[in-house]
């Protein structure tokens, strides 16, 4: 299970990564362009960030999937209840909103059979 838990998790990596790595290209090509439609990248960026922490908890031999799944749940309901928490920082709010939807993700992707 954490194998294959592990497996799952860096696939995800290597597809955000993949994707971070092609805006990276195409604000070099077309910096304009590339920030009209960067939304996307910001949940990329959460998504990147969650599913890295995800996999070095995973990756601490003490770690098991049941303990990490808890610790994505608690962190979707802290997250959850704290959304609400409107910053200055449209950017800001934004990784807010994404960090949550990247848990709900790897929780989904973690317990799907």
């Amino acid at each position: 299970m954490k194998r294959k838990a592990l497996k799952l998790i860096a696939k995800k990596i290597m597809e955000a990564e993949q994707r971070m790595q092609e805006f990276k290209e195409e604000l070099d090509q077309n910096p304009a362009h590339a920030l009209e439609w960067s939304k996307t990248q910001f949940k990329r960026a959460a998504e990147l960030q969650i599913f890295k922490q995800a996999k070095e908890a995973l990756e601490k031999p003490s770690t098991t999937v049941s303990q990490l799944l808890k610790h994505i749940d608690t962190e979707i309901h802290q997250r959850a209840k704290y959304i609400s928490g409107i910053s200055t920082s449209q950017t800001g709010n934004l990784m807010k909103v994404f960090a949550l939807e990247a848990c709900q993700s790897l929780y989904e992707t973690l317990t799907e059979e």
